[in-house]
C-alpha cells in the first residue's frame, strides 16, 4: 500500500511541476509580443524605430523598412524599453 501512495505522490508532484513550467512559459510568450515604437519627423521625413521583446527590430523612413536586423543581446528588454519610454516611445 505504501508503494501506491508514494507512486501517486510522485505522479502528482510531477504533474504540478509540469503545470508550473507550462505556466511560466506562457508568461514568457506574452512578454515576447510586446513592442515599443518611437517615431519623429524631421524636415517632412518620418523616422520610425520599433523594438520588440522577442529581439526583432525595424527601422523605417517614411514607412520603407531600411533595417530589420535583430537588436543586440547586450542589453535586456527592460533596459531598451525604459530608454525608449524616456524618449517618448509607445509600447503595447
Amino acid at each position: 500500500m505504501k508503494i501506491y501512495i508514494k507512486f501517486y505522490a510522485i505522479a502528482l508532484g510531477a504533474l504540478f511541476s509540469l503545470l508550473g513550467i507550462s505556466s511560466c512559459s506562457s508568461d514568457d510568450d506574452n512578454n515576447t509580443n510586446e513592442c515599443c515604437t518611437y517615431s519623429y519627423t524631421d524636415e517632412g521625413v518620418t523616422y520610425t524605430y520599433t523594438y520588440c521583446a522577442d529581439g526583432s527590430y525595424t527601422y523605417a523612413i517614411d514607412g520603407v523598412v531600411i533595417d530589420d536586423t535583430p537588436w543586440s543581446n547586450d542589453s535586456s528588454w527592460d533596459e531598451i524599453k525604459s530608454q525608449l519610454l524616456s524618449e517618448g516611445a509607445t509600447c503595447n
